[in-house]
């Protein structure tokens, strides 16, 4: 049964046939054999792990298999079987990479190292000289601008006594990445931390929309401000709704946790695991800002067969006139992968991904669709809950006959 058509109706989605539309090709490994000792991390703001761009795909994660947390880049030709591995990060401890394009050949990845914001010019499988955004700061998100070529970041950074939001645009200059134009997203309230920002170009608005966790009434919520990183910010709004009154033994106010948002379109949309219903865990839920900028009706995103059960890892993506999300939960008696796209009537029932679902633990998915709508996702699999970890990619398109926009 179709979700949320009350709320989106308003936006316009290819329709699908009866059935799955989807079909995938086998899926192809990113990182070697799992080994004992060795974790994987797909965890960055908005869960940008994986960009497609003129032909080439490329996946960025951070792993121990060389004694410390590094961050790594695999490429590939869309239609390539076998990843080209490269180091991105330093000699430090590194995290939560992130990955867009950028003119017409390149990517740039961007990844905590030592305290500090790094990103890095990528074109084919050699990477450029490092560029770092600022100190005492993390969790960064990149958007690719509408120009192309040049960059939105946003990061968490100290500020004081808290972690504030902040932003910047990277621009190339003769191939080279240099920042430009940072300031503090919100400059209305100082007295809490702001963490994990997630960046979206959008278009109706003409500006960067930023979403981010926000702990300035105690409990963490959502908030949002829309502007450009030499301008003013709006003044921030939140983004998830309230849920119902709760006992003091259950905290504060509701939880929610790590959003991810996709330009669809003149609009921007937003998902996020909210914990509302507490007594039940997280769920999906997505939002949309039109051309006010501010986020409308919260709905949920999963299907009435998950209700009972945690969602967990939210990633969305927009291209070719489709929008998707993707997320792990284990309704069928393990971590499954899980994929659910936009239709006329609301969002489609859950497809269990194959490949990505069944036997042994397959979690933290990341996903992009491309300019012709084709589906790329990658995620991290274990045989069991405490066993070394694995990356995969798998490719899926609209099968033959499928309606297009």
């Amino acid at each position: 049964m179709a979700k949320g058509a009350w709320w989106f109706a308003v936006l316009l989605f290819p329709a699908v046939v009866s059935g799955q539309p989807w079909e995938f090709e086998s899926p192809i490994a990113v990182s070697p054999e799992a080994s004992e000792g060795i974790f994987h991390h797909l965890d960055a703001s908005g869960r940008r792990h994986v960009a497609s761009h003129h032909g080439s795909i490329v996946v960025v994660w951070e792993d121990n298999s060389e004694s410390s947390p590094a961050v790594y880049a695999a490429i590939m030709p869309v239609a390539g079987l076998d990843f080209t591995r490269v180091r991105i990060s330093g000699r430090g401890e590194a995290f939560e990479p992130v990955v867009t394009s950028v003119g017409e050949d390149a990517f740039i990845i961007g990844w905590e190292e030592d305290g500090a914001v790094w990103t890095r010019l990528l074109r084919g499988t050699t990477p450029g000289e490092p560029l770092m955004l600022a100190e005492d700061a993390g969790q960064l998100c990149l958007e690719t601008g509408p120009s192309g070529r040049d960059v939105y970041a946003v990061w968490s950074q100290r500020r004081q006594h808290y972690h504030h939001i902040r932003s910047g645009r990277i621009a190339l200059a003769r191939g080279v990445p240099l920042l430009q134009e940072t300031r503090w997203v919100d400059d209305h309230h100082g007295g809490a931390d702001q963490s994990h920002p997630v960046a979206v170009y959008h278009q109706g608005l003409d500006a960067l929309l930023v979403v981010w966790e926000d702990r300035r009434f105690r409990n963490t919520v959502l908030m949002s401000a829309a502007g450009t990183p030499a301008g003013r910010f709006s003044i921030p709004m939140q983004v998830n709704e309230l849920g119902p009154p709760r006992a003091a033994d259950y905290g504060r106010g509701t939880g929610v946790a790590r959003a991810a948002a996709a330009a669809h379109d003149d609009h921007v949309v937003a998902v996020w695991a909210d914990k509302r219903h507490f007594r039940f865990g997280y769920d999906i839920y997505a939002a949309v800002a039109r051309y006010s900028g501010r986020f409308g009706d919260n709905g949920l995103v999963q299907d009435g067969f998950a209700e009972g059960f945690e969602q967990w890892h939210a990633g969305i993506s927009s291209g070719g006139g489709r929008l998707a999300v993707a997320w792990d939960d284990d309704r069928d008696g393990t971590s499954d992968v899980w994929l659910s796209w936009q239709t006329p009537s609301g969002w489609s029932d859950d497809l269990a991904v194959p490949g990505a679902a069944g036997p042994g633990n397959d979690s933290h998915p990341a996903l992009a669709l491309d300019r012709a709508g084709e589906l790329h996702l990658v995620w991290t699999t274990r045989a069991a809950p405490d066993a070394p970890t694995r990356l995969w990619y798998l490719h899926g398109r609209l099968r033959a006959g499928a309606s297009t926009p």
